[in-house]
């Protein structure tokens, strides 16, 4: 099952059909905001919706991903820790499969700058970066909207962090997604659209870096890697089929349910 968020600016098959602020150009459907019209909805509701759907109607499911890929991993990964659909303290059906996205949601306001974990509010960036910790980027206030679904959830901030820690989460990144060069422009490669604002770059220069520097402050806050795992795709970009195509895409997305069928695979 795969939804289509539709933005305003996009033909849509019908007007009742749901659509997002096209003003930000990357989609404020990423970090769970409401839709613009015909009515408010958040997009991590309809996530939700979908998930609880599918179980109804499938009561014997053995497993559930839910995948998402550059700008749909980004929605996935801020959607895993903050949906309340998954069940009890472990999810032994539910896991979520992140891949390449340009950012994350940072679980503690530090980032590692010049060659430390700091906290930019004390350090230079912090100045030139005043929202560098705000909601998509980390957990605080701020940002271009306001997300109910997002207000809603951080009201028990412990609770949320405490529950993602028994969330099972894979990170998959391409070894060879890092590039950083606009498109259009006469460099060495095509980032596809890596987002750069400075809240990003705060995070990494490329989608590798960022995704090794996520996992690393993951770890220093107690998130292991028998939940938060973990996966390199050795010789592949940013290209979603051969993410998903890949040995390792096809076992964290069909057997992620099962521990001992993949393990701790091609972290480094």
């Amino acid at each position: 099952i795969a939804p289509k968020f539709f933005s305003s600016s996009d033909e849509r098959p019908k007007d009742t059909f749901l659509y997002w602020d096209s003003e930000d150009e990357d989609g404020t459907w990423r970090y769970g905001a409401d839709s613009a019209g015909p009515v408010p909805y958040s997009s991590f509701s309809a996530l939700d919706k979908m998930v609880s759907t599918v179980r109804t109607k499938l009561p014997n499911l053995k497993t559930l991903a839910v995948a998402g890929h550059s700008s749909g991993g980004q929605a996935v990964q801020r959607w895993a820790l903050l949906s309340s659909v998954w069940k009890g303290q472990y999810d032994p059906i539910l896991h979520a499969v992140v891949a390449n996205p340009s950012s994350y949601v940072y679980l503690s306001p530090v980032r590692f700058i010049d060659g430390r974990w700091r906290d930019p509010k004390s350090y230079t960036s912090g100045e030139s970066c005043p929202f560098w910790n705000a909601w998509e980027w980390g957990l605080g206030d701020g940002g271009k909207l306001e997300v109910p679904y997002r207000n809603h959830a951080l009201s028990n901030t412990t609770e949320v962090l405490e529950r993602y820690k028994s969330r099972k989460v894979f990170y998959l990144i391409g070894g060879l997604d890092r590039c950083n060069v606009s498109e259009g422009s006469s460099g060495w490669c095509n980032s596809h659209g890596l987002e750069t604002k400075c809240m990003d770059q705060l995070q990494g220069s490329n989608r590798l870096e960022r995704n090794y520097r996520y996992i690393t402050s993951l770890r220093r806050l107690g998130y292991w890697d028998d939940f938060h795992i973990r996966i390199v795709v050795p010789g592949v970009g940013h290209d979603h089929s051969m993410m998903f195509q890949s040995p390792e895409g096809i076992k964290a997305i069909y057997y992620g349910s099962t521990p001992a069928s993949v393990g701790r695979v091609l972290e480094d």
